[in-house]
């Protein structure tokens, strides 16, 4: 996208702010896939996929939800060992768990 279409977006809207913050975002956009090559921008969208998988993986175990059966967990005391993370064990496949 060039600065004529930038000008556009921001002009033909009026003083409407969020013209002005979405040409803005579309220049950092286009700086951000200009700075990163390819393989780092791939890189960095796995590292957030695997990030966000961790995410839910937590968030079932403070459910009470088993992350690979959905069984019920019990909730075990916190460990001294695991910077005081609390274990939950599975009663169905009897896999511990640290959230």
């Amino acid at each position: 996208m060039d600065t004529r279409e930038l000008d556009k977006i921001v002009s033909g809207i009026g003083s409407n702010p969020l013209s002005t913050i979405t040409a803005m975002m579309l220049g950092a956009n286009k700086r951000y896939k200009e700075k990163y090559t390819k393989e780092e921008r791939e890189a960095m969208k796995q590292e957030r996929e695997v990030a966000r998988l961790e995410e839910i993986r937590c968030s079932q175990v403070r459910q009470g939800s088993c992350p690979s059966c959905k069984g019920k967990l019990t909730r075990g005391k916190k460990d001294k060992r695991n910077n005081y993370k609390r274990s939950w064990e599975c009663r169905e496949c009897e896999e511990f768990h640290l959230a």
